[in-house]
């Protein structure tokens, strides 16, 4: 009963999709099937007669294929478009290996334009695709660039060794139009990248996946490097699409020319207004609503509903984009102690209440991270309020904190 709903299901699957690369299980059921019906249609029918059943029943997901990619092209007559012979043709995608040539094969399922999925089917039927001389793999080549020669063999083939050379390339690196940003550009509403902040720069090709484990943060992640006005940044984390730094605070304010270079590859400069001021708190959610990133003073714990603020009392704000502060802090490194403080004291509110603020400037142990020391003003009300900071006359996103 198990055996005839899994075939049923088959049935549906190859109902919609003809050309579904089927499983190694599913094969072994139809074959079984497929033999059990013909045994039973014609009890004289010669054992060998069956023996590659499963051959026809693999290769009739290619065969579709290669129907479905003519009718969807247009194409008629392929053996004057392909020049191969017509028997040929048929022998392809009716999969009557003895008259397959590879050659061949592979030329016809270049100008279908099936090549892709030909070598999935492959690695999915190795053992009739080595038979039918269609056998592929994928060749990895090392990180580096430059001309390597590949030895290839096959167990259980004729022949000798295949010896060819691949020449890797380095992908040249691009930064997506408009991919410079702050890292809380979700909590930005400024929107505007600081020197000493944290910046994304989003974009292709910028290398494997790094990690910086030590600080202070390197400038190269893998041989990946960015460079702001023609001055490195130290790098959080480096992937294909997406990088993590620190702008270094000596990086001028205004119009800078951004560069990824990707070992000796450069990406093409893309330019970035760089602001002043940007500020922005962090968020529980990391979306830049809803509750801020705030500790009680005295105890360093969370503040939260169950845990909340109470007038008059020291609290601690985490954000970014505060600017400039008052002491040399070296590139990727921690805040030095004591903390340097920013240039300017920024304004808090708590419920459209200013707060006193004692300190603002760098967190301790964390890289292009700000705190900011406040007071929760005596008449603010019970319940979720809202906070803000302002500096330099630029608003930060509004957060929430409890206060009882």
């Amino acid at each position: 009963m198990k055996a005839s709903r899994e075939l049923a299901r088959l049935e549906r699957r190859l109902a919609r999709d003809r050309t579904a690369i089927l499983s190694a299980s599913d094969v072994e059921m139809v074959d079984r099937e497929l033999k059990r019906a013909l045994a039973e249609s014609f009890p004289g029918l010669p054992a060998q007669a069956l023996d590659r059943s499963g051959d026809v029943i693999r290769w009739q997901a290619l065969g579709a294929k290669c129907q479905e990619a003519r009718r969807a092209r247009g194409l008629r007559d392929m053996s004057l478009i392909t020049g191969i012979p017509q028997y040929r043709l048929r022998a392809i995608e009716s999969g009557h290996l003895s008259e397959i040539r590879p050659a061949l094969a592979d030329r016809y399922f270049r100008v279908l334009g099936i090549e892709d999925w030909v070598m999935r089917w492959c690695r999915a039927n190795r053992e009739l695709a080595a038979r039918a001389g269609l056998a592929s793999t994928t060749l990895t080549l090392g990180p580096q660039p430059g001309v390597n020669t590949v030895r290839a063999t096959s167990t259980g083939l004729t022949g000798s060794p295949l010896t060819f050379t691949a020449t890797a390339i380095q992908p040249t690196p691009s930064i997506r139009s408009g991919g410079i940003a702050p890292f809380l550009a979700a909590t930005d509403p400024n929107g505007r990248v600081t020197p000493g902040g944290i910046v994304s720069i989003s974009g292709s090709e910028f290398g494997a996946t790094a990690f910086a484990t030590a600080l202070p943060l390197p400038t190269a992640l893998g041989g990946t490097s960015v460079t702001f006005n023609g001055i490195a940044t130290p790098l959080f984390f480096v992937s294909p699409g997406q990088i993590y730094g620190q702008l270094p605070f000596d990086v001028s304010t205004g119009q800078a020319t951004v560069v990824v270079r990707r070992g000796s590859t450069p990406s093409a400069p893309q330019t970035v207004q760089l602001a002043a001021v940007s500020p922005a708190i962090f968020t529980v959610n990391g979306a830049g609503s809803g509750p801020g990133a705030i500790l009680h003073a005295a105890t360093l714990q969370h503040v939260t509903g169950s845990n909340p603020a109470h007038s008059g009392e020291g609290i601690i704000i985490y954000c970014v984009g505060l600017g400039a502060v008052d002491g040399a802090v070296n590139p990727g490194a921690t805040s030095p102690s004591p903390a340097p403080q920013t240039l300017t004291t920024p304004k808090v509110t708590i419920a459209d209440l200013p707060a006193e603020v004692s300190f603002s400037g760098l967190a301790a142990g964390y890289v292009g991270i700000y705190r900011v020391d406040a007071t929760v003003p005596a008449a603010v009300p019970p319940g979720t309020q809202n906070l803000q900071i302002v500096m330099a006359d630029v608003p930060s996103n509004t957060v929430t904190i409890a206060v009882q």
